[in-house]
């Protein structure tokens, strides 16, 4: 058991989008301020990628120094390829590990993860029951997200059974 020390400054981490598709650029900052307020100027920074298979496996790494205002950008080329989760509809993700290091040799840490996605909608239909009844009417529900699992709003058509059904979601 260790003593606890409370932190000396606070570490933010933001992407410029909400997920990613593999391949593409995962790009953001690291802002980094002291509890009183001032922003933690000429901090190092080190942000490392990990992908998950079996176990997480880095497969890149950033590096660079906060500015004047506590903030630092850092950018990571995604693998062409990642192994998706059943339990996640499919998804993959990223795991982002952040160390910031001020000029009195400080450390702060922080994890993050984001999503990385084949589709930029993700789309379930299901019956209203718990199964399909042959020669009956049957409702189905049908659900559309973003990858964070936001609904969304989208408009369609579903073929069922050789007919066209026009539909509508609501966010």
């Amino acid at each position: 058991v260790e003593k606890y020390v409370l932190p000396k400054y606070s570490v933010e981490v933001a992407t410029d989008r909400p997920h990613y598709r593999p391949g593409e650029l995962a790009s953001g900052q690291v802002t980094s301020t002291y509890f009183f307020g001032k922003p933690v100027a000429g901090a190092e920074v080190l942000v490392e990628a990990y992908s998950f298979d079996v176990e997480y496996v880095m497969f890149a790494s950033d590096q660079g120094v906060t500015n004047e205002s506590g903030i630092a950008p850092f950018a990571i080329d995604l693998p062409e390829y990642f192994v998706g989760s059943a339990l996640d509809q499919g998804k993959a993700h990223v795991r982002l590990d952040i160390t910031v290091t001020d000029a009195a040799a400080h450390v702060q840490q922080k994890t993050i993860t984001i999503p990385v996605v084949e589709q930029d909608l993700v789309v379930a239909l299901f019956p209203e029951g718990d199964r399909l009844f042959v020669g009956e009417p049957n409702e189905f529900f049908l659900v559309v997200s973003d990858p964070s699992g936001r609904p969304v709003e989208a408009s369609g058509v579903v073929l069922l059974d050789g007919a066209s059904y026009d539909v509508l979601t609501d966010a």
